[in-house]
């Protein structure tokens, strides 16, 4: 059998052909590469001839290598032609027309100059507006003539059907649901109206001035004149407030007792102080 130069490589399918001798060099060599038995030490390989041949890949594998390597290089040669390619100059193509709308930001420049910005944010006028704001719809209670505690129930009663989303009703038409009967309403509502005097005094001079528990609803009067005079933040009761709670008279304070909200007007002297029975 013809040895092979240490350039030259055995296919795999060729390792039946090889005598006895080389096979059995070949396998001693490949135990020493692992370690499993020293180099020196290897029995029956002294005065062998040490083969000159070595293993690689078959001819088919090797081609498909090529291939490969052939195939991403012409996927990478694609790419960069295709990028030079969207940055050619295709020229016109077809009929063009000039723009005729006018320039969005120079229109909003133009416009901008003919604004007295002086007049539209007059400080005086603004602060006005700030002062004299009221909620849209805010309803203006009368003062309390005698005193009068009564209960709201805020339960909610659905007048619908609510799907399940998987073809069923997670909720009918009809249920009532009374959210205080899962939570706790921690603040007491205090409702007066910001405009008259003797509510003002009578809740500051309440207990109700020093909790922080309260929070105190106007249904009239100016919001930033109240809080300048009581050193504490005031809202506008709203519509829906007013409504919800069924108010009727002011001063009212409003707490949770139980599962239903306690409402509870007071009628006030001329000294701003509760009226005795």
């Amino acid at each position: 059998m013809k040895r092979l130069s240490g350039n030259e490589f055995m296919p795999a399918d060729r390792f039946a052909e090889l005598p006895a001798r080389d096979l059995h060099c070949l396998q001693e060599n490949f135990r020493a590469w692992r370690g499993e038995i020293p180099a020196a030490g290897r029995p029956g390989m002294r005065g062998m001839p040490r083969p000159k041949w070595t293993y690689t890949q078959s001819a088919r594998t090797t081609a498909r290598e090529k291939m490969k390597k052939v195939f991403i290089l012409a996927v990478l040669s694609s790419l960069l032609l295709a990028q030079a390619a969207v940055c050619a100059d295709l020229g016109n193509i077809g009929a063009t027309y000039p723009v005729v709308e006018r320039d969005a930001l120079s229109e909003i420049e133009e416009r901008a100059k003919a604004v007295d910005w002086g007049k539209a944010f007059d400080p005086k006028r603004t602060r006005e507006r700030i002062q004299n704001y009221r909620p849209e719809g805010m309803e203006a209670l009368p003062a309390a003539k005698k005193d009068r505690v009564f209960q709201v129930d805020v339960s909610y009663t659905l007048d619908f059907d609510i799907p399940d989303g998987r073809g069923g009703i997670l909720y009918l038409r009809g249920f009532s649901f009374n959210p205080l009967a899962h939570v706790f309403l921690p603040n007491i509502l205090v409702v007066i109206d910001g405009g008259n005097e003797r509510q003002i005094e009578w809740f500051k001079a309440s207990s109700y001035a020093k909790d922080h528990r309260v929070m105190l609803l106007l249904c009239g009067g100016p919001y930033t004149r109240v809080m300048e005079k009581l050193k504490r933040p005031a809202f506008y009761a709203d519509a829906r407030i007013v409504k919800r709670f069924q108010l009727k008279a002011v001063p009212a304070v409003i707490v949770q007792k139980g599962t239903v909200m306690e409402v509870r007007e007071y009628a006030l002297d001329d000294k701003g102080q509760k009226k005795r029975k």
